[in-house]
Order: structure tokens, then sequence, then C-alpha cells
């Protein structure tokens, strides 16, 4: 009879654990939930693009097959994103946001040998993100005449006038709540473990002290 009493109280205290995991993972999850769906705001990206070359040469597939240094359009691609033309970009746009903030807003990418650089812009204002895109290259195409003497680079491409919504995927939620599910569970055990742990300590301590108690009662 005692053993099947033994027996309750063990499955009851295993079902109280199981419950505190599940509630507390359960929790987690949806927390994670929420705040991808409530809290996180879509990026917007634009695009512009620019020649470094002949501009009399408008078909694509001539573009295309121009030959540029590849270092010429590296060093180019440095100058763009350098303090002095982003600082013209920041005054002319009015934004509040410091240079090296705006610089990691933007990426310029290009292909060895080609003579078009590719500018794309990042911010979670769909207008925002168009405007620094164009007037950064509108920007860079000015001050390589003014400051190069040069007149060799060329706005082939401006962005729309709305960014292009960059919002979390349905999969890349998924994979997020399932990582937080994930987490919650592993804290939830480790915290079971933990109030475990102190119970245990704390019993123990009660029962020295218990029977130091008896001991002294004992020995009066």
């Amino acid at each position: 009879m005692s053993d099947l009493k033994v027996m309750k109280q063990l499955l009851a205290g295993y079902k109280k654990r199981i419950s505190f995991v599940i509630s507390l993972t359960f929790c987690l999850m949806l927390t994670t939930l929420f705040i991808f769906v409530f809290f996180v705001k879509p990026e917007y990206q634009s695009t512009s693009q620019l020649l470094i070359g002949d501009v009399s040469t408008t078909s694509q597939l001539e573009i295309e097959n121009q030959q540029v240094d590849f270092r010429v359009t590296e060093a180019y691609a440095t100058f763009l994103k350098s303090p002095e033309v982003l600082e013209k970009v920041r005054e002319k746009l009015n934004l509040s946001t410091s240079i090296a903030d705006l610089r990691k807003q933007v990426h310029v990418s290009y292909t060895n040998n080609s003579p078009v650089l590719t500018v794309t812009t990042f911010s979670q204002n769909k207008h925002e993100s168009s405007n620094i895109a164009n007037t950064l290259a509108t920007v860079f195409e000015q001050e390589v005449k003014t400051s190069l003497q040069v007149a060799n680079v060329n706005v082939i491409s401006l962005a729309s006038a709305e960014g292009e919504s960059r919002e979390p995927s349905q999969s890349a939620i998924i994979l997020y709540t399932l990582i937080g599910t994930l987490i919650g569970f592993i804290f939830s055990i480790l915290l079971m473990l933990g109030i475990s742990v102190v119970k245990n300590v704390t019993s123990r301590d009660r029962e020295i002290e218990e029977r130091e108690q008896q001991l002294q009662t004992v020995f009066k």
C-alpha cells in the first residue's frame, strides 16, 4: 500500500514537471511568434546602377561586354561610400542618421571587369530607400566630375519611387519560431532542474536541523 502511494506521488511529481516544461516552452514559442508578427518591421531595398565608361553605348549586351580593370571598379566603389559622398547625400535628403549608419545602409556590388556598379540601399522606410539610392547615384556622378576631373561615370538606372519590401518570409518565421521553441524547452528543463536542486538542498538542511534539535533534546 505504501509503495502504491509512493508511485502516485512520483507520478504526480512527474506530471507537474512535464506540465511546467510544456507550458513554459509554449509561452516562449508564442512570444517569439508575437515578436515576429507585431514588432519586426519590414525592410525595404532599392537599386540604382552606374556605368563606368562610354555612355554612348546603349545596348545592354554591349555594356556587359565592356571591360574595366577590376582595381578601377573597386576604387570607384570605395569612393562611392566615402564620407565626402555620403555627407552630401545626407545633407540633400536632410537625414538625421550618422555617416557610419548611412554607410551600413548602402551596399555596392560589381563583377570582375564589369563597368557597372550596382548600388543597393536598405531602409525601414520604402521612400527613403529609393531616395538614398537615387541621390547617391547622382551625387557620386557629380563628385567624380568635380573631384576626379573626369566624366566617365553615368547613371544608367534609377530606383523606383518605392523600395521593394524585404519582410521576413513565412519559412523564416517558422524557423525562428522553432528555434525559440527549442530554446524554451531547454531553458524550462534547466530551470526545473535548478528548482529541484534548490528544493533538495533546502529539505536536506531542514533534516540536518531537525536531527541536531533531536540530539540536543536527547542529551539535555
